[in-house]
């Protein structure tokens, strides 16, 4: 089957982690996934840990590789073109295809990795690039990431509708939605409800959002 991890596999032989892989109905599957832009190296003595840690995760950039049956097409969609003193760190994917599997989209938190007490973290923004049938899109920003946990990605036909989870000043959750229209016109929902891990399901035309509450 096309939409076997196995299939969607990069071919280069860095570090790759982080796989999200959707299927069409007609056997079209999409994969994304996190890939090193280069080899781990250890850290040097005379580097502190915060600035080792900065360091590597600017090298992880967001890939995605499409296999509709044939040859598997990979393609960078983070920081391309782009030096590694002004790269951001690029992870979590998250993966979407249409029904049939012309369209693709993929979400994933872009920004500058930031170091406390509580550990690291991405400073920035949620990051959209869509497949139009022939290529990836310029990614867009979506919302500051900072307080958003998790998310998931469903599409109906062009539409694009992201669920994620709000963090609070409380740590509580609450569940908000990113409707991206075929123009990329950005709709911010807030539901109120209180939850994390969202997953989007989709039945007709309808979209069904479920998350722990």
């Amino acid at each position: 089957s096309s939409g076997s991890v196995k299939d969607m596999l990069p071919s280069a032989t860095l570090p790759a982690f982080g796989f999200d892989v959707a299927t069409s109905p007609n056997g079209v599957s999409v994969a994304a996934y996190e890939q090193m832009s280069d080899s781990i190296r250890p850290k040097a003595v005379n580097i502190s840990p915060e600035t080792y840690i900065k360091t590597q995760s600017q090298q992880v950039e967001i890939f995605a590789a499409i296999n509709n049956g044939g040859e598997r097409q990979e393609t960078q969609l983070s920081d391309v073109n782009t030096g590694l003193g002004s790269r951001n760190s690029d992870i979590s994917p998250k993966v979407a295809i249409s029904d049939n599997g012309t369209r693709a989209s993929v979400v994933w938190k872009s920004g500058h990795t930031r170091i406390d007490s509580l550990g690291a973290k991405i400073s920035g923004n949620l990051k959209l690039s869509r497949y139009n049938g022939s290529f990836w899109k310029e990614p867009i920003e979506l919302v500051a990431a900072d307080n958003i946990s998790d998310y998931s990605i469903a599409m109906n036909g062009e539409s694009v509708l992201i669920a994620a989870t709000r963090v609070e000043s409380d740590n509580s959750g609450r569940i908000k939605l990113i409707h991206i229209s075929p123009a990329d016109s950005i709709t911010h929902i807030e539901t109120g409800r209180q939850g994390k891990k969202p997953q989007i399901t989709r039945a007709g035309d309808n979209f069904y959002v479920s998350f722990m509450g």
